[in-house]
């Protein structure tokens, strides 16, 4: 992709972020808000967090399915395969049940998540390693196998949540962005940010990996480590954004093959491009939520709206691929 290309994709990508930001911060479930009320100033400070979150969940998705689908050489490849996500959903789920502990029932939530999902990580890893190494057929089946599991457990731990709190545990399991205060979310943003950081130093290694595995191991890379490298980074975001939002689909899987429709395929750019256009996509997506929250007066899961617009893509793009290939 030129030079030029590439500063267009980046200019026009990071604009419609901008704009995002800005409308969704400004207008919500309670209409626009007017500069000079002080209770603007308090709504404003209910959105700001919760555009911030939508900005980096939706990011590191986006950036997660990119790197997931270069290490198990998968275009399907998304956050959610590889059985992290099974493990944030049992943590938060168990954490609901013994929600009593904590005096926030949030904390005790967000707590057991991404401890579900470091176990998770530590867990697959040793399965992955015991099955003859980190290779991409070995780390697809091991997450299948493990969220069949974990989502059988968590239907039976529904048994034991208070009625109370059944439907919380709905909206979060259904992808849910709810308003927080801006000291809820610092642990998560630093976080997302040094792993998103880690894999764009990857995205080198990525690309020759995009070669085939004897290229790569021809030029001295060890592709197992870099795998599990990568693995380790993407399990740790999407815990923390499991922990956040719940189940939101299809970003991690729509968004970069929705770039690399225009022909960038280059890691370097289509890494850290994915993380603009899928934090604006659910940006997006949370902003329909509220507008339909203004309208008629209850909020859709976003996975709902991720989902709307999703699948259509998602079947346009399977389409535009087997063309090319000479098939249906």
């Amino acid at each position: 992709m030129s030079i030029n290309k590439t500063t267009t994709a980046f200019a026009l990508s990071t604009l419609v972020l901008m704009l995002s930001l800005v409308i969704a911060v400004l207008w919500g479930s309670t209409g626009w808000i007017a500069s000079s009320d002080i209770e603007s100033i308090k709504v404003l400070g209910l959105r700001l967090p919760r555009v911030i979150v939508a900005l980096i969940s939706g990011g590191a998705l986006a950036i997660c399915g990119v790197a997931l689908q270069s290490i198990l050489e998968n275009p399907l490849a998304e956050p959610f395969l590889l059985g992290v996500s099974g493990g944030a959903v049992l943590g938060g789920t168990i954490g609901i049940i013994f929600g009593n502990i904590f005096a926030n029932l949030f904390v005790s939530i967000r707590l057991f998540s991404f401890i579900g999902a470091i176990f998770s990580i530590f867990f697959l890893i040793l399965i992955n390693r015991r099955q003859g190494g980190i290779s991409p057929v070995n780390m697809l089946l091991t997450g299948v196998i493990f969220n069949g599991f974990i989502s059988a457990i968590v239907t039976m731990f529904k048994a034991f949540i208070p009625a109370s709190e059944l439907q919380r545990v709905t909206l979060w399991l259904s992808g849910y962005i709810s308003y927080f205060g801006m000291q809820d979310i610092i642990f998560d943003v630093v976080v997302v940010l040094i792993f998103t950081v880690l894999l764009l130093f990857e995205s080198n290694r990525l690309n020759l990996l995009s070669l085939g595995n004897d290229i790569a191991i021809t030029s001295g890379m060890n592709v197992e480590r870099l795998r599990l490298r990568v693995f380790i980074y993407t399990s740790i975001l999407t815990g923390i954004v499991v922990s956040i939002t719940g189940l939101i689909g299809f970003v991690g899987l729509i968004v970069p093959q929705g770039i690399r429709a225009f022909s960038i395929i280059n890691n370097r750019i289509l890494l850290p491009l994915s993380f603009i256009v899928g934090g604006t996509f659910v940006i997006i997506a949370d902003l329909i939520c509220r507008l339909i929250s203004y309208k008629a007066g209850f909020e859709p899961p976003i996975s709902s709206i991720t989902a709307i617009v999703g699948a259509p893509m998602l079947f346009f793009l399977l389409r535009k691929y087997y063309r090319e290939r000479g098939g249906y």
